[in-house]
């Protein structure tokens, strides 16, 4: 049998920029994406720490070390510049594997220090 875990998250990064003309999606420091496993075009729920609102969309890559959170097209009007959000991404194991998974976990500081909290 096949479940869904939480395979990795971002725990937290601040909003950098907003883009509401454009046609929809986050944009993520691609080095953020990488340690996480992330690849652009996936699925993602992200997660406005500040109000408690939840979407879905797909991720797209910013410029590697950037430090980037943009909420593009209609994610722009889930979030302010300088809330904190993050996203969670998944996948699909047996049940076996799932008991032992360890999702990776990072956060971005302000200054854009980023954290490995669990997973590596």
């Amino acid at each position: 049998m096949l479940i869904t875990v939480c395979r990795g998250k971002l725990n937290r990064i601040a909003v950098t920029h907003k883009s509401v003309a454009y046609h929809g999606s986050i944009t993520v420091d691609a080095e953020i994406l990488e340690l996480l496993g992330v690849v652009p075009n996936e699925k993602v729920l992200v997660v406005n720490l500040d109000t408690g609102g939840r979407f879905e969309t797909y991720v797209e890559a910013g410029k590697f070390g950037s430090r980037c959170c943009i909420l593009n097209g209609g994610a722009a009007y889930q979030g302010e510049v300088g809330q904190d959000i993050g996203f969670i991404t998944f996948g699909q194991l047996e049940l076996e594997e799932a008991a032992e998974f360890v999702p990776k976990v990072i956060e971005v500081k302000p200054g854009g220090k980023i954290v490995r909290l669990k997973g590596f």
